[in-house]
């Protein structure tokens, strides 16, 4: 991967994701939906940036602590930098794909059960549970997604 002077601070893309027009479902199977691959990112970079932190800190060859606490700090800073970018970014994304989440739950349901799913216990509190959940709630024997997985479509836009 070649660096990219916008994104210095991550790894890399998370994994691909299904395209909005496969079915809910299989992009809920896909982990499509779960937490952000940069919020996954930040307990290595903290990790890096404690390291970085004790490596100077034994290196400074003095008594002062103030001085060497400065010296320690100002050689790990990047990695904080980067910790709080990545928090940044992360908490971005975070907002987008559970935005994703709802209007593809309203879409494939047709109601937004969103706030009353959130206030009640369900299941393990996975995002396939939420979905079981919705199904439920509205009395649905087949879901427009499970009859596409069911008949090997690769879209749902062809029911509606």
């Amino acid at each position: 991967m070649s660096y990219n002077k916008y994104k210095w601070y991550s790894n890399g893309r998370g994994k691909k994701r299904l395209p909005e027009s496969r079915p809910l479902l299989l992009r809920i199977r896909n982990n499509d939906f779960e937490l952000s691959h940069y919020l996954k990112q930040v307990p290595r970079v903290e990790q890096e940036y404690k390291d970085k932190y004790q490596e100077a800190w034994d290196d400074y060859s003095t008594t002062d602590t103030h001085a060497r606490h400065q010296h320690a700090h100002q050689k790990a800073r990047m990695r904080n930098v980067a910790r709080l970018k990545l928090e940044e970014e992360g908490m971005h994304d975070e907002e987008k794909i559970l935005d994703k989440l709802r209007d593809s739950l309203t879409d494939e349901f047709g109601e937004d059960l969103w706030d009353e799913a959130h206030q009640e216990q369900r299941g393990d509190g996975s995002i396939e549970d939420l979905y079981y959940w919705y199904k439920e709630r509205l009395d649905m024997g087949q879901t427009p997604s499970e009859i596409a997985i069911k008949l090997g479509r690769s879209s749902v836009r062809e029911f509606k």
